[in-house]
């Protein structure tokens, strides 16, 4: 909890409110309350953030084509590629992306029942740390 906020309050600006990443900060503050793995809730906190902030990559579309993502996952420095765009590299375990759509887009009540049944991924740690960079990069600029 303490880790949400202190990303939150880099990003804000100091007199500007923002309704909606309150909102936000909020629902993951519950969501750590009904039990969430941490891990899931903080995936799902970073990248709700970044997504207010214009910064998040795609969890649905190839940031180099624009095709829709299939059931693979593979990280680039710009975003999640195709299988065709990838090639070999960064190529990650099926059922992961699904995974990432799901802990980023459901609505809080599916999240919360979706995220009690889950085990641990990877992904959701890198995804964390990339994340993490996102944020603190944005906040020295802002």
């Amino acid at each position: 909890a303490i880790r949400f906020y202190k990303r939150t309050k880099q990003i804000l600006i100091a007199g500007h409110e923002s309704n909606e990443i309150l909102k936000i900060l909020w629902n993951a503050m519950l969501s750590l309350n009904q039990n969430c793995p941490e891990y899931i809730a903080e995936f799902r906190f970073s990248w709700r953030l970044l997504r207010t902030l214009g910064l998040a990559p795609s969890l649905l579309n190839c940031c180099k084509c624009g095709r829709r993502l299939k059931d693979e996952l593979n990280w680039s420095a710009d975003g999640l590629l195709c299988s065709d765009c990838a090639g070999t590299t960064g190529k990650t375990a099926a059922g992961a992306l699904v995974s990432l759509q799901r802990a980023a887009l459901l609505d809080q009540q599916s999240f919360i029942e979706w995220s009690g049944k889950q085990t641990e991924y990877t992904e959701y740690t890198f995804f964390r740390e990339q994340s993490k960079k996102i944020v603190i990069f944005f906040a020295k600029f802002s």
